[in-house]
């Protein structure tokens, strides 16, 4: 072999030996990354568990489970999450959603037969409430 290839091969073998040290690196740095990433979920599953066994029998909703509903009852969960404390009568509801308030009554009943919301009175007034486990999910997906 001459010269000029015995150079270019050991220039090659330092470009390998670079390239193994970079993807032994690699892969170290993806080792802790799931190392961690395996802690935080652990963490926010022990916080969200604590959180629905505080709110009941509500689901704990994310993105995906809203989009699934049809849309006039995720125009009503929208509206509803919304509002202040994400509790509304139908009435309010209707007023954001610009539907009649029998027809917003029917979709708020619907979503508490379903379990996404929550219905309690107050006097003469009935409100639906989104239990805030969920409204932090949505509004948390939202801002990423």
């Amino acid at each position: 072999m001459d010269d000029a290839v015995l150079s270019k091969l050991k220039e090659l073998e330092s470009k390998l030996n670079l390239l193994i040290s970079l993807v032994v690196e690699l892969k170290h740095r993806q080792d802790v990354l799931y190392q961690q990433l395996s802690t935080l979920e652990k963490k926010t599953l022990g916080k969200l568990d604590a959180l629905h066994l505080n709110q009941g029998s509500v689901p704990i909703l994310d993105t995906l489970d809203i989009l699934h509903l049809p849309k006039h009852l995720q125009d009503t969960y929208k509206a509803l999450l919304s509002t202040e404390r994400s509790k509304a009568t139908a009435e309010m509801v209707a007023e954001i959603t610009g539907k009649a308030r029998a027809v917003e009554s029917d979709y708020l009943n619907q979503l508490h037969t379903m379990g996404f919301v929550r219905k309690c009175r107050e006097g003469r007034k009935v409100f639906f409430e989104i239990p805030s486990v969920n409204k932090d999910i949505y509004t948390m997906e939202e801002e990423e």
